[in-house]
């Protein structure tokens, strides 16, 4: 292994001299000679090496994973040491999925950070990092709050369910709390939307202690405001102004007409007095 003395000297286009660049050099050398000292305390005999990129904060390194003549090995324990994918780029891929951004806008910002390319088991390490939020998200208890404005709506997204494709919607509640903070507060996926579906969604967020509910928004679904009524007794429903939008648009004889009547409705509802 190279010490910083024996590293040889490397320069930016501007003559300056590259640190970063030496200390990327140095770390590459480190993980490759680590791993190979852990092949050899397990008594493995090495039959040459596979290469792999991993993203640290200096910089890309190419690491000569050992392959071995019987059994596998792969460096975990390194890779979860020095990689930033596996942290704060980790975090940051979360975050864009679960805001609904595109996989190739996705695919497009990593190549901007200098990762080229996901491997399958790295996407399945993301994914499972994920669970543990949903999960505490679906069982958390609400009781700590009240909950005076709810937001209820489902989407329909596809699924492979024993070898085949299929549709199925995930229903989501959004409330805002008396300090007037707003969070998602209960996610669930069903076959489809229906009033028994709806109610039993309903009736897990008031059993983990949804309270204080003044006025629901939604759209129009006769089952959901059927079931809205039925378990959030005594709180007002309004229908959602994206969904009244839309369907005053499809009762518009021309797409001109349906732009006007819009711009219309926008007003009023922007409207200050």
């Amino acid at each position: 292994m190279q010490t910083l003395h024996e590293t040889e000297l490397s320069y930016t286009q501007d003559h300056k001299l590259d640190l970063n660049g030496m200390a990327r050099t140095l770390l590459e050398d480190l993980v490759n000679t680590v791993m190979v000292e852990q092949v050899e305390e397990l008594g493995c005999v090495r039959n040459g090496y596979r290469e792999r990129k991993l993203v640290t904060s200096v910089g890309t390194l190419t690491l000569k994973i050992p392959k071995l003549r019987e059994g596998t090995y792969f460096p975990d324990d390194i890779v979860s040491k020095w990689s930033r994918c596996d942290t704060a780029l980790a975090s940051c891929i979360c975050d864009m999925w679960t805001l609904g951004i595109s996989n190739r806008k996705v695919e497009k910002a990593l190549s901007e950070l200098g990762v080229e390319k996901i491997s399958r088991s790295r996407v399945s390490r993301l994914v499972k990092s994920l669970d543990e939020e949903v999960d505490d998200l679906r069982h958390s208890s609400l009781s700590f709050d009240r909950w005076p404005y709810l937001w209820l709506d489902a989407t329909y997204i596809p699924i492979r369910e024993a070898g085949h494709t299929t549709k199925r919607a995930v229903v989501i509640a959004i409330a805002v709390n008396t300090e007037a903070k707003r969070q998602i507060i209960g996610l669930e996926c069903i076959d489809t939307e229906s009033y028994l579906s709806w109610k039993d969604f309903l009736i897990s967020l008031r059993e983990r202690g949804l309270s204080g509910v003044k006025l629901v928004i939604s759209d129009a679904h006769a089952g959901l405001v059927r079931a809205i009524g039925e378990v959030l007794t005594g709180a007002a429903w309004q229908n959602c102004l994206c969904h009244l939008e839309r369907n005053v648009f499809d009762r518009c004889r021309t797409k001109a007409q349906g732009k006007a009547v819009i711009a219309a409705m926008k007003h009023t509802f922007e409207a200050t007095d």
